[in-house]
């Protein structure tokens, strides 16, 4: 099996793990599959054959610092104020579909009547429903079922998900490439974490974007400037959805980094 990050289909049976990998990455923490695999404890061919059950769902959840909590409600009405409550929390949710045969991750909710879901059996991997086709789609024959995954540390959790729906409709390579740009980003970012003098990812990438275009020229006489533009942009985009900080005292490290990184990009060497 190939190791991947967010945001990407599953293979036949896996939904439980890939929707633990896209929960998680919600909330800024970067895990492939196959360690999705891990966590839970389900190796990919027994998935295949028998799904994931919730608690090892939630054993995954543990693993990687969250919460886990499940609900099981009857109530359509309790669970409609339930489900507003957490994802105005900014909570994700893993939910169980199609009476039981599904996982999928409800995201985020924008106004009253508006739902996005991240869903790896879907041929729309991002997407969102009204309430009524949500809460039809989580019935079971008495109740309603998800687990909420609750961060020990939000901070780096995506809180604007229209906006991750918006990438996603425009820029659909940016997202299938999410997961791996936030695993670079965060093991940059993430250096002095006792550090109280940061910069915001905007005012890191504002400041210093031109600095690193120049050097990257310098290097390599034929860099396609454009392209690593783009590149650079795109690790902005996902930074500033992240909320991602950086220690004034990491930024010639930080510097470094993308100037070698990308450099080796303009060669062609990824």
């Amino acid at each position: 099996m190939k190791e991947k990050y967010a945001f990407d289909w599953q293979t036949l049976g896996t939904c439980g793990q890939i929707s633990t990998v896209h929960c998680l990455a919600l909330l800024g923490i970067i895990i492939t599959n196959i360690e999705a695999h891990n966590a839970t404890g389900i190796h990919p061919i027994e998935a295949k054959i028998r799904g994931t059950d919730s608690k090892y769902i939630r054993k995954a959840l543990r693993h990687y610092n969250c919460k886990p909590v499940e609900y099981d409600i009857k109530n359509p009405d309790v669970l409609k104020q339930k489900i507003n409550k957490l994802l105005d929390k900014h909570i994700p949710l893993i939910l169980s579909c199609d009476d039981w045969e599904h996982w999928a991750v409800l995201a985020g909710r924008n106004g009253r009547n508006k739902y996005y879901w991240i869903d790896s059996g879907n041929s729309d991997l991002m997407g969102y429903s009204t309430w009524n086709e949500i809460k039809d789609w989580i019935e079971t024959e008495d109740s309603y079922f998800f687990i909420a995954a609750i961060p020990h540390d939000d901070s780096k959790a995506v809180k604007n998900i229209p906006g991750l729906y918006k990438i996603y409709k425009n820029n659909e390579e940016l997202f299938l490439k999410w997961g791996y740009l936030l695993a670079d980003l965060v093991d940059v970012f993430d250096g002095n974490k006792n550090s109280s003098k940061r910069i915001s990812a905007k005012e890191f990438f504002e400041g210093y974007k031109n600095i690193i275009l120049e050097t990257i020229e310098q290097l390599y006489l034929d860099t396609d400037k454009e392209e690593i533009k783009e590149k650079l942009n795109n690790y902005q985009t996902v930074a500033e959805m992240h909320n991602l900080t950086i220690p004034k005292s990491d930024i010639d490290i930080a510097l470094a980094y993308f100037c070698t990184t990308l450099t080796l990009a303009a060669v062609g060497i990824e």
